[in-house]
């Protein structure tokens, strides 16, 4: 009887050749047959869905990867030109970027033009950009090469396509005093106690010496209606912008045609004046000769490292004749000198 049972719990099969044994076969191996028939119904196992999805991020990071190292590799833009990627990046050192920036948040932004951009003066720029931060703020750095270089190429692309910066002697030294010889102008630039960045002689300077010729390639102008000056504005992000500001200045000229809107980009723009928000600060040691002049003679004998000084009420400031006047609405009473300081 034992026998007969033991007969009959085996697993049989009848195949071509007679009755085949399959009791040998474990219950491992019906297992891995049942895995088997759910993928093939369309099962995956959480562990291989999990490696899937790891292959998958990897390879998106990998791709990311190669597209920023291509990016980085790009030949420069033709003429020089920056990329416009390059307005909304944060370079180590320059005006978008510095300890104690003020306007850290969005100041290496481009800001978008109001309705009414057209129509809007001088210092309804100023108020728009909220300028006043950075202008009060006097730890700024004195600016680089590249600064300079943006900005140059940005004039070019916006105001004159002609306009050529070719002078061999970098904006951060100056310009050639002289010309057709590359030496610079007898001051550099640093940061001036309580004034932010100034202007300082470079060496014992005699009076009446020629300390900076203005007018050369360096000092730029723009069209008396005021529109390219304000597409000009637009175009650079808020620290840039507010900088323009602040080192462009109205000038009567030799010509005929009547008062100009200039702008300096190199560093005889950080002359400091020898007045500030209206109070005396020191003796102005540097003028012009005449109002329509652009050269700046010494006064007097200047001592190496003094700073450079000059009088901002030497000249007149007529925003509206250089189509920046009005509307104006300033929500604080400040004058034109303080304005510009």
């Amino acid at each position: 009887m034992m026998q007969r049972r033991n007969a009959k719990s085996k697993k049989t099969e009848t195949g071509p050749r007679g009755i085949v044994d399959l009791s040998h076969i474990s219950r491992g191996s019906d297992e891995s047959l049942s895995t088997e028939r759910q993928k093939d119904k369309g099962y995956v196992a959480p562990v291989e869905a999990l490696k899937v999805l790891v292959a998958i991020l990897l390879l998106s990071l990998a791709l990311h990867f190669v597209k920023d190292g291509l990016r980085a590799k790009a030949p420069p833009a033709e003429n020089g030109r920056m990329p416009k990627k390059a307005l909304f990046t944060r370079p180590k050192r320059g005006l978008l970027s510095f300890p104690g920036n003020p306007n850290q948040e969005d100041g290496h932004l481009l800001l978008k033009k109001p309705r009414d951009w057209k129509t809007m003066g001088y210092h309804d720029y100023y108020h728009y950009f909220d300028c006043f931060p950075l202008r009060d703020y006097t730890n700024k750095p004195v600016p680089t090469v590249e600064d300079y270089e943006f900005l140059r190429q940005k004039y070019i692309d916006i105001v004159d396509p002609n306009w050529r910066f070719d002078d061999p002697v970098p904006p951060t030294m100056g310009y050639s005093i002289e010309k057709g010889k590359p030496f610079p102008p007898p001051f550099y630039a640093k940061l001036s106690p309580g004034k932010g960045r100034g202007l300082f002689a470079s060496r014992d300077i005699e009076e009446g010496e020629l300390v900076h010729r203005g007018g050369l390639q360096n000092d730029v102008t723009f069209p008396s209606d005021g529109l390219a000056w304000k597409e000009y504005i637009f175009s650079l992000p808020k620290n840039y912008a507010c900088s323009v500001m602040d080192w462009q200045w109205t000038q009567w000229t030799n010509d005929d045609a009547g008062i100009k809107l200039f702008l300096g980009l190199d560093i005889s723009s950080l002359m400091n004046g020898s007045a500030r928000r209206g109070k005396l600060e020191g003796t102005p040691n540097v003028l012009p000769k005449r109002k329509t002049s652009m050269n700046y003679y010494a006064l007097r004998d200047i001592g190496k490292d003094e700073e450079i000084l000059t009088d901002y009420d030497f000249f007149e400031t007529k925003w509206r004749d250089v189509g920046l006047g009005v509307p104006h609405k300033p929500t604080d009473k400040r004058t034109d000198d303080e304005w510009r300081s």
